[in-house]
């Protein structure tokens, strides 16, 4: 026994070395990263209205690709509008996203908010303009309560994390969770399990809570179903007029409500249009990509 203990040991002891070798590049990558970045001496406060947005010829080139992620792209978007950006696997969409919000390398062009440059801004007062969801939603292990105020500037009542949850169609499993709120969240510390539908659902409440003026959703619900689904972007349609709304998504019936959509291709802007207007061009890169959804 003594021996296959042993043997057992340093057999593990050998994967987690050998996993560590393999995180070596990215924790070096990692702390690069976080070397630039300076702390904020001043309080910072999140940017609750911004009237336009405006993304002027932007490109974005990564030192390891031949060519650039995002090529010479435009577009202005106001407060009241909800646009989306569509396009295949590698159309650029993901990095267009990132640049907004100082993620991804500008190689040339301008963004403005209120006419201003936010190019130069440092990360923080640059990102109080935004509210992110990405498709690599957080899965954050601790309570609910903790989840939801991450990113907020303000103290929250019940009454405001409620209101986010019943938004996204959380609160039921929320409220069955044993201690509500104040559930610890993470079956690695013995929380409470979610579904990944209840991750992300908890990650748009999160947005929701954060109340910046401009809200950057990439696949907002990849995950969930397809009745939440359709309740989620009732909600965001109805209340689009104190905010800027981008959402980036492949399920074609989401677009029905966009004031416009931009149609990316190998990161070039093919198409500028309602989802009637793109639907009635047979031939266009949005009929092509969608044909499927459709029939």
């Amino acid at each position: 026994m003594g021996i296959l203990s042993a043997t057992s040991a340093v057999s593990n002891l050998g994967f987690t070395l050998g996993s560590i070798m393999v995180e070596i590049p990215a924790v070096h990558s990692f702390r690069e990263y976080i070397a630039k970045i300076s702390v904020p001496t001043t309080y910072v406060p999140i940017r609750t209205s911004s009237d336009e947005l405006d993304i002027r010829n932007v490109t974005v080139r990564y030192a390891e690709s031949t060519r650039p992620a995002v090529n010479n792209f435009s577009l202005t978007v106001h407060k009241g509008e909800m646009i989306a950006i569509v396009g295949a696997n590698g159309a650029g969409k993901t990095s267009l996203v990132n640049a907004l919000i100082g993620l991804a390398p500008m190689a040339s062009g301008q963004i403005t908010i209120d006419g201003s440059p936010i190019t130069a801004l440092g990360p923080e007062e640059r990102l109080s303009y935004f509210g992110v969801l990405n498709q690599d939603y957080g899965r954050y292990e601790i309570t609910v309560r903790e989840n939801l105020r991450m990113g907020s500037r303000h103290a929250l009542s019940d009454e405001e994390y409620w209101l986010s949850l019943d938004f996204t169609n959380a609160s039921g499993f929320v409220r069955e969770l044993p201690d509500g709120l104040d559930t610890l969240l993470g079956e690695q510390w013995g929380g409470a399990g979610l579904s990944g539908g209840q991750w992300q659902r908890l990650a748009l409440s999160r947005i929701i809570l954060r109340n910046a003026g401009i809200w950057l959703l990439d696949e907002p619900t990849s995950a969930i179903d397809a009745e939440t689904e359709e309740e989620i972007f009732q909600f965001l349609s109805k209340n689009r007029n104190d905010r800027i709304i981008i959402v980036v998504s492949h399920r074609s019936w989401t677009l029905k409500a966009m004031d416009r959509i931009y149609v990316m291709k190998q990161g070039s802007l093919l198409q500028v249009g309602s989802y009637k207007e793109l639907l009635s061009q047979p031939n266009g890169e949005f009929s092509r990509m969608f044909r499927s959804q459709r029939d």
